[in-house]
Order: structure tokens, then C-alpha cells, then sequence
């Protein structure tokens, strides 16, 4: 058995994601003929990482043929694995590619048995048509009789290839300058054509720059006018604030010093009254009985008035609180026969979602109400929220004050967050039980 020989060139395929492109097209600078029947090897030892990479039983490596030549092609092939340990690889130039003159890429590409898959990179080599394996005409049986007859031949020949020649070579010059000259009107156009759109541009450009800066200057000044306005607005409501809670306090404090002058007048009278019983000794009981008969006694006073302080729900507290002289803004109510008033600020403590609704505080059950009040109430910063006090008998709310609807100073919904000072004056119409 002879041994086979082979014309083989030998590479290196390194699976290496960090050499990127340097792997996507190695160049062999080899060429197989057409005449390299059985002959042409390809042998690659592949690796990973600079290591061989082992092919175990059942690995199979595809090799990827593209004809660079127009128009491509693509085939695709097996290379035999001849060492599965060192990774070692040898695919046999096939005969499809005999008859093909040009540059081949070949991809080399990796499936394991355990379904992994691997891109092994590029090479190329080239193939050429060995010179007898090409159509060429053979010679044929002829030869001269002498010069002159050669010379005649050879001159005629001339003649008509010269003539050939010179009718190309016409016509190719005349196609040059109609060619030529339509390139140069289309060269002409273009630059017409450009420079009257470039001036366009520009004065479209000048256009939107002049009405962006005229645009910006009104709106400049729409916004320092806007914010003018805005500053005086705040300092006017600022103000305003300020004079409200002012007179709120002041009135607060003339209410419950007009109620403790009240008291004291009440119990002066009554005092007065004891004493100049006292001093009757000389009138009998029935006497006296019938001369305070249409007297007004401090127990009878006491039943028709009422003052007290409201204990606040969780969430809520009153707004001054600690000194003494904080009492007139807290939470608190006065009766005066089946009327109460009930005034103070309080704050919240936690924010109040726009929506919600919050007990603030009630009112003592044993003080039935009869006659509701519903009031748009302040806050700070301009915005405002619902006050309420419902009726005794509501399922849910009886005697309970409540506050929801919580807006800006725009009218909008929104949360009230913690801290907010909250002004509380309603009148509601009870009965005493």
C-alpha cells in the first residue's frame, strides 16, 4: 500500500472572545489548483484559550465555504476529527470547489455532544483552474508557405484588427464626452441647486433665531411680571394672614373675657343677694321666699351656660399650647342655652390625604346636636378646607367635628402636610340632656 501525499498547509483556531476580530479572517496566502484531485489539506489545531481543546466521541466540526467572488456562494462541509485529545482537525479541499477561481473564507464551527456550540473564527485561502483544465483550443494542422505569405496574412490581420480598434477607440471617446459633459451639467446643477438652498437655509435660520430671541424676550418678561405679581400677591395675603389671626386671637381673648366678666358679675349679684338675706333678720322665711321669688339664682345661670375645653383625636393637637395664655386659641366651646360655639386652632400631626375626611375632635354626647353648620374653613398659605359638625343621631359621626376637602389657594385637591395650621369656628344648635 502506497503511502498518499498531500500539498496541506496547517493552522491554529483559537476560541478566544478576547482576540475578537483578529479571529475573523486569518490569511493563509495558499492556493489549490483544480488539479489537486484528493490532495488538498486543510489541518487545524484548535484551541481555547491558548490550549488545545479536547473533541470528545461524537464531536463534529462543520466547516462554513463562502466563494468571495461575485456572486457568492456558501457550502458547508465536515472536517474529521483525526485527534480528539489535541484538538487536531483535517478537512479534505473537496471537488466542489474545483472548478471555482478566486478567494475562499472558510468558518470553522464546533458542535460538542453535550450540545454546546462554538465559533472557531475564519481563514482563507485561494483556488485556481490548473492551465489544463482550461478550454483552450488546440493547435491546429496548419503552417506557411514562406514569408510573403506570412507577411500578407499577418498584415491583413493587422489591418482589420487596427481598423476594429479604431472604431472602439472613436466610440469610446465619444461616449467619454457625452458622458463627460452630462456629468458636468449634473455638476453645474448641483452646485446652483446648493447654493440657492443654502441661502435659503440661512435666511430661515436667521428667521427662527430672530423669532426665538423676540419669543424669549416676551416671554421674559411675561415671567418677571408674573412673579412681580406673585410677590405683591404674597405680600398682600401675607399680611392679610397675619391680620386674621391677629383679630382672631383679640376676639377669642374678648369672648372668654366677656364670659369670665359674665361669671363674676353673676356670682357679685349673687353674693350681694346672700348678704342682704343675711341682714333680714327681721323678715320670716315665707317673706323672704316671696320677695326672691322673681330671682334669678347662680345654680339657674349655671344650667344655661357652659365653657369647657374639647379633647382632640389622635392626629391632631392644639396648635399653642404649654402657657396659659395659650388657652384662648385651643379647642374649646361655649353654651349659652341651646346655642355653642366652638372656636381654637389646632394642627395636624401627620399629613391628611386630598380626599380623605378626619375627626377632629366631639362634642360631649350629653350635648345633643340638633342644627348642623357647614363652613369653607381656613388654613395657612391661603388654602382652605370643610368644616363640619354632624348630628347626634349620624350612624357613624354623631356630635363628631370633621374636616375634609382639603384645597390651594387655586381651588385644586391636594394633601395638607404636617404642621398645618387649621382655623375651627362653627355654631350648632344642641339640646341638653
Amino acid at each position: 500500500m502506497t503511502n498518499k501525499l498531500y500539498k496541506d498547509i496547517v493552522l491554529e483556531v483559537d476560541i478566544d472572545a478576547k482576540k475578537g476580530s483578529k479571529n475573523q479572517g486569518k490569511e493563509t496566502k495558499a492556493t489549490f489548483y483544480s488539479y489537486d484531485i484528493n490532495s488538498g489539506i486543510v489541518k487545524m489545531n484548535i484551541k481555547k484559550d491558548g490550549q488545545p481543546l479536547m473533541l470528545p466521541n461524537g464531536s463534529e466540526v462543520l466547516i462554513n465555504v463562502v466563494k468571495l467572488g461575485l456572486p457568492q456562494q456558501k457550502l458547508v462541509f465536515r472536517g474529521d476529527v483525526i485527534d480528539g485529545t489535541s484538538g487536531i482537525v483535517r478537512w479534505e479541499i473537496p471537488e466542489q470547489l474545483k472548478g471555482y477561481k478566486g478567494q475562499i473564507r472558510a468558518g470553522v464551527f464546533i458542535n460538542l455532544p453535550n450540545g454546546q456550540r462554538l465559533h472557531g473564527g475564519y481563514f482563507k485561502f485561494n483556488m485556481g483552474i490548473s492551465e489544463i483544465d482550461t478550454n483552450l483550443e488546440e493547435f491546429e494542422e496548419d503552417y506557411w508557405q514562406g514569408w510573403d505569405e506570412f507577411q500578407k496574412e499577418s498584415e491583413a490581420e493587422w489591418s482589420d484588427w487596427k481598423a476594429i480598434r479604431d472604431d472602439t477607440w472613436k466610440k469610446q471617446e465619444e461616449d467619454y464626452d457625452e458622458w463627460k459633459k452630462g456629468q458636468e451639467e449634473k455638476q453645474n446643477n448641483f452646485e446652483n441647486d446648493y447654493a440657492e438652498h443654502w441661502d435659503n437655509w440661512k435666511t430661515q435660520q436667521r428667521n427662527k433665531q430672530n423669532e426665538f430671541e423676540k419669543n424669549f424676550d416676551n416671554w421674559e418678561s411675561t415671567q418677571e411680571d408674573k412673579q412681580s405679581a406673585f410677590e405683591k400677591d404674597f405680600s398682600d395675603w401675607e399680611a392679610k394672614q397675619k391680620k386674621a389671626q391677629e383679630d382672631f386671637e383679640d376676639n377669642t381673648n374678648n369672648t372668654v373675657k366677656s364670659i369670665d366678666d359674665v361669671l363674676d358679675s353673676t356670682d357679685k349679684k349673687v353674693n350681694d343677694v346672700s348678704n342682704k338675706i343675711n341682714n333680714l333678720d327681721a323678715y320670716t322665711k315665707n317673706e323672704v321666699d316671696k320677695k326672691l321669688d322673681n330671682k334669678t339664682s347662680k345654680k339657674d345661670f349655671d344650667n344655661f351656660t357652659e365653657h369647657d375645653f374639647l379633647e382632640l383625636e389622635p392626629g391632631f393637637e392644639n396648635y399653642s399650647k404649654g402657657n396659659r395664655s395659650d388657652l384662648s386659641s385651643q379647642l374649646q366651646y361655649f353654651r349659652i342655652g341651646n346655642l355653642v360655639k366652638i372656636f381654637g386652632t389646632v394642627k395636624n400631626t401627620g399629613t391628611i390625604k386630598a380626599g380623605s375626611q378626619v375627626v377632629i375632635a366631639t362634642l360631649p354626647y350629653r350635648l345633643s346636636v340638633r342644627m348642623v353648620d357647614i363652613v369653607r374653613a381656613e388654613a395657612r398659605d391661603g388654602e382652605t378646607f370643610r368644616c363640619r359638625i354632624y348630628n347626634f343621631d349620624n350612624e357613624n359621626l354623631g356630635n363628631q367635628i370633621v374636616m375634609s376637602d382639603t384645597r390651594n389657594s387655586k381651588g385644586e385637591s391636594i394633601d395638607f402636610k404636617q404642621g398645618k395650621w387649621l382655623n375651627v369656628s362653627l355654631t350648632a344648635g344642641i339640646e341638653v340632656t
